[in-house]
């Protein structure tokens, strides 16, 4: 996934839920996928 953000770097979810509010539920989709 290339959104240009360090997705690797993410701690303890924070930017699950930060994707979640700004892109919605196609990115929490492939979060979901991914963990």
């Amino acid at each position: 996934i290339e959104s240009g953000y360090q997705v690797w770097t993410t701690p303890f979810g924070y930017f699950c839920e930060w994707d979640l509010s700004v892109y919605g539920e196609s990115l929490a989709k492939v979060w979901k996928e991914i963990y």
